[in-house]
Formats: structure tokens, sequence, C-alpha cells
């Protein structure tokens, strides 16, 4: 893991959006508030944050130690590669199906949880659940879209991972701007001044 920094501060920046797309959906806890008995406070978000990171730079950590940094790089997957090489106990090796089944999972609870938002944030009650079929039919052509491993990671790494991350930014700079905006309009109004 030294040292630090060895290629500049560049690589770091450019890893920033990485990382930030993942921790913005934390955002996402906003509108599951109203659904939790005690309000979120800061510290559930921060207790959050740092398990996501924990999350995050475990593996990478982990491919470092035990590929080394140069075949790290390499790989697209490193903990598929790194739940290969774990066995448990002396008899049973090649567990990499927990890899599979650990990314289905999270797949599972992200839309799941995409999926229950938009139901409480549309407009109209009367056709929620056409809806949401909808969107279910839409993520499942996109799955079934014929195109290869090397062109979904491509359109991952260079459109859908920024733009989720500043699409999330921006939409809550927005939103620290609109409470911002009220709380000093309230303010006003109760001290009387026009």
């Amino acid at each position: 893991m030294q040292p630090v920094l060895e290629n500049g501060y560049f690589p770091v920046i450019k890893s920033i959006v990485f990382q930030g797309s993942g921790m913005v959906e934390l955002l996402l806890l906003l509108f599951l508030q109203h659904k939790v008995p005690q309000p979120i406070r800061y510290k559930h978000l921060a207790v959050a944050g740092i398990l996501l990171t924990g999350l995050t730079i475990g593996p990478l950590i982990g491919a470092i130690t035990e590929f080394g940094p140069v075949e790290a790089s390499k790989q697209r997957f490193p903990p598929y590669e790194e739940w290969g090489i774990a066995s448990l106990g002396k008899f049973i090796e090649h567990i990499d199906f927990l890899s599979i089944y650990q990314w289905l999972s999270g797949t599972f609870i992200r839309i799941s949880t995409f999926l229950f938002i938009m139901k409480e944030l549309v407009p109209f009650q009367k056709g929620h659940k056409r809806f949401l079929l909808l969107i279910l039919v839409v993520i499942t052509v996109c799955t079934l879209a014929p195109i290869t491993d090397f062109t979904f990671s491509n359109l991952l790494f260079f459109t859908i991972i920024p733009a989720t991350f500043w699409l999330f930014v921006a939409f809550s700079l927005f939103l620290v701007v609109m409470v911002f905006l009220i709380s000093h309009k309230t303010r006003r109004d109760k001290s009387g001044i026009f």
C-alpha cells in the first residue's frame, strides 16, 4: 500500500467520482425519512458513509495485497477474483459464486429501493402499479440489450457513473439552496420584516 500518492493527486481526484457515485445515493434516505419512526440524524448518515467506504476500500486493499498493484489494476472484477482464491476449510474451495450472490443481492436491494421511492413520489395514485410495471419492463429490456460486456463497462465507466454522481450532486445542491431560501423566508416572516 506504500508509497501513498506515488502517482500524484490526479488519480485520486479522478477516482473520487466513482466512490462518490455510491456515496451520493445516501441522499435517497431523505425520501425514506417519513417511513422511519425516528428522524435520520447526521450521525446516522456518517455511520452509513463509513460503512460504505469500508465496503469500497476493503476489496480494493484486498486486491492490492493479494495480487499486487499492477495485476489488481489489470483485473476487471477484483472481488470476483478474491472470492475465487478463498476457501471454506480444507475441502471447500472456489467459492466465487458468493461474489455473484453479493452483487445480485446488492442490485436487488438498490432496484427495490428505487422502485419504492418512485411509488412514493409519483403524483398519481390511481395508475402507479402500471407505472411501476412499465419501469420494470424498461429495466428488463435494457438488461436484455445485445451489447458486449466491454461495451457495457465503457458505458458504465464513462457515462453512467459520472452522470449519476453529477446529477445527485446537482440535486443535493438544489435542495440546499431551497432549504436555505425557505428557512430565510420563514425567519424573515416571523420577525415581521418585509
